[in-house]
């Protein structure tokens, strides 16, 4: 399984998305996305592929072999179980 946490440089709640999961030791990759119009495209992009309109940061997909799942933004994360899972899966 691997994180994928798109971000934008100047965003609290992706501030607090990635300090939650270096607090879980939950490993990921971060792609910034600062500029308005690469944003906008990824927005699109992750829309049509998971079936549902996108316009906030962050936006962590999680990725299990050949499949991705879209956790959502930091409340999102919070709520998913996604770092207890975690946790109880690297003790």
């Amino acid at each position: 399984m691997h994180l994928t946490v798109h971000s934008k440089s100047d965003c609290p709640y992706c501030v607090r998305a990635k300090e939650a999961l270096t607090k879980h030791q939950v490993p990921y990759t971060e792609i910034v996305h600062d500029d308005e119009s690469e944003r906008q495209s990824l927005y699109a992009a992750l829309g049509t592929k998971f079936g549902r309109p996108l316009k906030t940061m962050p936006q962590i997909i999680l990725k299990d072999g050949a499949q991705e799942h879209l956790i959502g933004g930091h409340d999102e994360l919070m709520q998913s179980g996604l770092l207890q899972s975690w946790q109880a899966l690297a003790r």
